[in-house]
């Protein structure tokens, strides 16, 4: 749970930088260049999680 708040920060971050065209494979792509990996399966669960 408080990896996955970390992760969330870091999601948002690349999807609002990208004005919400980027989606979950894209997403995982653009953190992995920055050293982030996440498994774009794990992105897609984070972004449908209710907030």
């Amino acid at each position: 749970m408080k990896e996955d708040r970390k992760d969330l920060k870091q999601i948002k971050r690349i999807y609002f930088l990208h004005k919400g065209t980027y989606g979950a494979k894209r997403i995982s792509r653009a953190l992995k260049t920055e050293g982030i990996i996440i498994n774009h399966k794990k992105v897609a669960r984070i972004m449908n999680e209710p907030i």
